[in-house]
């Protein structure tokens, strides 16, 4: 006798690990978060038609928390796999470009970064996040529109960009 499980309920089973999944990842235990979008991940494959977009956040959000445990390669790993299921996932787009341009790898991408970051402007131009990230790494990488971009961002209040203002002496 064969048991099989039906779409809603392997559909159903999915939401639940990713709603676990992000509450572990958004209490720090990237251990946890990391098992629970393992298994939504998992879950979603299970389904008949696998929901691409949804799959493409679980694997943006396991990036992240992969991120948050150190491991690098595989962070990178799920950011690339995330934007090959749905090329116009900002957050996919914003993360990749944070990861290009991390410090703590030998040889920083600055224009790699900065076309992912160039990308999701492109995507969501109303996203400060992304728009402070692309800025941060423009002054890094020497060009100083970021202080541009950074100057805009303190109008329009967004913190981040006064503090950054301040630490780099442009107050």
């Amino acid at each position: 006798m064969f048991c099989y499980m039906s779409a809603a309920i392997i559909h159903a089973s999915s939401r639940k690990f990713y709603r676990e999944g992000m509450t572990a990842y958004q209490h720090g235990d990237a251990r946890s978060a990391i098992d629970k979008l393992s298994r939504a991940i998992q879950s979603e494959y299970l389904e008949p038609e696998p929901d691409k977009r949804f799959l493409s956040e679980i694997y943006n959000i396991r990036g992240e928390a992969y991120l948050l445990a150190k491991a690098m390669i595989r962070s990178r790993q799920d950011f690339y796999h995330s934007l090959a299921l749905h090329p116009m996932n900002e957050n996919a787009l914003n993360n990749l470009g944070v990861w290009h341009s991390l410090e703590l790898f030998k040889h920083v991408n600055h224009t790699k970064a900065l076309q992912f970051f160039d990308q999701a402007v492109e995507l969501a131009p109303e996203r400060q996040d992304i728009l402070f990230n692309r800025a941060i790494v423009r002054i890094r990488a020497g060009n100083w529109m970021g202080f541009e971009d950074l100057k805009k961002l303190e109008l329009e209040k967004y913190t981040a960009a006064c503090t950054a203002l301040h630490e780099y002496g442009e107050d």
